[in-house]
């Protein structure tokens, strides 16, 4: 006999009722939390790897900032969507939607074991208050985010492109990119394995554990990571150690012919305590890879423990001020307009970044042939006119705003990427974010027409 659906229904209800332990929901929020975190990160740096990739390769102009690109941002904005509706799903209560709880069903951020404000990195700026699971979705992403950026700009940063017609160079350039890519996305996967057994009580273990017990979760965990890291190491050294494959100095490229960073990230990887600058001066390409596989541990332990607080306290070597500073910072403008009918066109624009003059600086002051020196054009138009001045808005004797303009009586500027300004990062100060700068631009035709314009920091890259 067929019984109705009305039966069925609240039967099932009653069943489910009965067989649900007490805190399920509870700990479903928390792995929705977990795997959401380490999802984000693994799509996030996959995206900006494959960027830069491209960038190596010359298909992508070396100009092109990878976090607009318009590939890699979709992507971006496609997983923090993700993100923020698994955790609204999970732990939003029965409106599914964070921080509209009409029925007291919504976890408490508390109650998962999250802090009133978010656990940061390095000194980034990704402290904001944890009022609800929205907050606690928007700080994992904001962590990931920074940490993503560190990973990259560690292994991609400093690279000299433009070498696709040396195939050794270009290779060994994109093995290193690829192979921080993978490692990141390797270790988030198998951190993450561990810690939801323990979020479904099949271990009482940390992730990893090298005292645990061969074959626990704890010490698989441990295993793997050794593994991967290994690997990582391989690959760059196959593609970056000569005729030999081995980064052991034999017909090994080094380090400054590729362009890669002369030291490494001046941070801590919490889960083994391996200083990631301990090694000094990057020499060799047993370097490189010892650092990009070190540098790449430390962000992805940091993303991990930050997502678990109820397992475990989030590690001060994943918030120290040498993860914070930088030495150089390479800020990328990007303008946008609407080019006029022809045959007018634009032949002016002009950029004023506001920046923070506590953090940054540029040599000299004004016009002085040393700003100028500091910006390069971007718009690929040959015989520009461009000028800069640094100046001192804020009166405390630091300058902090830099007005760029380019003008070209021949030939149309175009929109899109602008110029890139480099800067001095002021010691011992905490790397300055997207946020800390403001950009107003103006766009004009040979007859002096003023254009609708907009403009952005597209892309903020530093060096250790």
């Amino acid at each position: 006999m067929r019984r109705s659906p009305l039966l069925i229904v609240p039967a099932l209800v009653l069943v489910l009722l009965a067989a649900a332990p007490a805190g399920a929901e509870t700990v479903r929020c928390q792995r929705a939390i977990a795997k959401g975190s380490a999802k984000y990160a693994q799509d996030r740096v996959k995206a900006l790897a494959r960027c830069e990739s491209l960038k190596i390769k010359g298909t992508l102009p070396a100009s092109t900032a990878c976090h607009s690109e318009a590939s890699a941002s979709a992507r971006i904005d496609r997983a923090a969507a993700r993100l923020a509706k698994d955790v609204a799903t999970a732990c939003g209560g029965t409106d599914e939607t964070c921080g509209v709880d009409f029925d007291g069903s919504e976890e408490s951020p508390g109650a998962i074991g999250f802090p009133a404000t978010c656990h940061d990195l390095g000194a980034s700026g990704c402290d904001g208050a944890i009022t609800h699971c929205g907050d606690v979705a928007g700080c994992l992403a904001c962590v990931a985010d920074h940490a993503t950026d560190l990973a990259v700009a560690q292994a991609t940063g400093a690279l000299v492109l433009g070498t696709a017609s040396d195939e050794t160079r270009n290779k060994c350039q994109q093995a290193v990119a690829k192979q921080t890519s993978l490692l990141a996305q390797q270790r988030s996967r198998i951190l993450h394995k561990c810690w939801d057994l323990r979020l479904r009580d099949e271990h009482a273990a940390a992730c990893p554990d090298a005292s645990a017990a061969p074959g626990s979760p704890g010490r698989t965990a441990f295993d793997d990571l050794a593994t991967v890291e290994a690997k990582a190491v391989r690959g760059v050294c196959r593609l970056c150690g000569g005729p030999d494959r081995e980064c052991n100095g034999t017909g090994d490229l080094a380090p400054t012919a590729i362009g890669f960073a002369t030291s490494c990230a001046d941070v801590t990887v919490p889960s083994s305590g391996a200083s990631c600058a301990a090694g000094g001066t990057i020499d060799t390409l047993a370097d490189v890879a010892a650092c990009v596989t070190c540098a790449t541990s430390h962000i992805t332990d940091c993303t991990d423990r930050g997502a678990v607080p109820q397992y475990s306290t989030y590690p001060t070597a994943c918030n120290t001020a040498a993860l914070a500073t930088c030495s150089r910072l390479e800020v990328t403008i990007a303008t946008s307009f609407t080019p006029p009918v022809s045959p007018s066109f634009v032949a002016g624009i002009s950029t004023s970044l506001d920046y923070p003059g506590a953090r940054l600086e540029i040599p000299g002051s004004g016009s002085a042939a040393s700003v100028v020196a500091r910006v390069t054009n971007l718009t690929g138009v040959a015989g520009s006119l461009l000028s800069a001045a640094d100046l001192d808005v804020v009166p405390d004797a630091l300058d902090d705003r830099i007005s760029v303009g380019m003008l070209n009586t021949g030939s149309a500027l175009p929109s899109g990427a602008f110029v890139k300004i480099t800067f001095d990062c002021r010691p011992g100060e905490p790397v300055p974010q997207i946020g800390s700068f403001t950009c107003t631009p103006s766009a004009s035709t040979l007859e002096g027409e003023l254009l609708p314009s907009s403009c952005q920091v597209a892309a903020l890259t530093t060096y250790p």
